[in-house]
């Protein structure tokens, strides 16, 4: 009588010991890597690179940790992705500064925003001059397009990292010499004080997101692909009267906006 068919187990062979070598190093790459990141990142946090914004040298820091290169490079990616780190073509690996809670009330300041965050607060006024105004820009300030008004250019800076990219217009008649005042009273708000004014609101604002433009990305020294949060309206004084409208370009990833709404 013939058999049937019998059953036959797999052979399955263990990995050899080379394999095994093999996986345990690469995971052990990998971890090293990661402690190296998460090391750097408390480093980051305690403020043992607080006298430079940028990261020392590759070699210097590698050196200093005690890794490779390509360990360190490893290492600085994550950190990139985390967001603590930014990578900038040709110049090196920069700290993100810490993201900014713009908690915007009528008559919130961005200076004592970042002064009450830690920030050391500057601005670094990039042009000013007397033009006409934009269409848009001249209806909110309630003039005619043909009207003079005083437009500055300015970069907004926290920890001397920019952080916003805005340009203000006021009207001439009122604040031609809000542009001499601002350079040395050091904040807008006491350049209006010089100047008559005690005490403005916000009357309007709008705020969006895109992608930032060439300009944007200059100022801000941002990559291509980032994004701003605009910041867009128009100031009164107690009178109703407009003082400056403004369009402020924040990058996305330092600044968070978040609205108050009066009951």
């Amino acid at each position: 009588m013939a058999s049937g068919p019998r059953n036959k187990k797999k052979k399955v062979s263990a990995p050899s010991t080379k394999s095994r070598r093999g996986a345990a190093a690469s995971n052990a790459k990998v971890a090293g890597w990661r402690l190296v990141a998460d090391r750097l990142e408390m480093e980051i946090a305690s403020g043992a690179f607080n006298s430079s914004c940028r990261l020392p040298a590759e070699t210097q820091l590698a050196a200093k940790l005690s890794v490779g290169r390509h360990t360190l490079r490893a290492a600085i990616a994550e950190l990139v992705k985390r967001g603590v780190l930014r990578n900038l073509p040709y110049q090196g690996a920069f700290i993100s500064p810490r993201r900014v809670e713009f908690v915007m009330g009528p008559r919130t300041r961005l200076s004592d925003v970042l002064e009450k965050a830690g920030f050391t607060h500057g601005r670094r006024i990039l042009s000013r001059q007397m033009c006409s105004p934009p269409a848009a820009i001249a209806k909110l300030l309630g003039v005619a397009q043909r009207t003079q008004v005083l437009e500055i250019v300015q970069i907004v800076t926290a920890n001397d990292i920019p952080l916003a990219y805005s340009t203000l217009w006021m009207p001439a008649d009122r604040f031609a010499r809000v542009g001499d005042l601002i350079e040395t009273a050091g904040s807008l708000r006491r350049a209006f004080a010089q100047a008559g004014v005690n005490h403005y609101r916000r009357k309007q604002v709008s705020i969006t997101g895109r992608a930032a433009d060439s300009n944007e990305r200059r100022a801000l020294k941002l990559k291509n692909g980032s994004t701003v949060i605009g910041m867009y309206g128009v100031s009164v004084d107690e009178a109703g009267e407009p003082t400056h409208a403004f369009d402020y370009r924040c990058d996305a990833q330092r600044m968070e906006f978040v609205v108050e709404i009066s009951s």
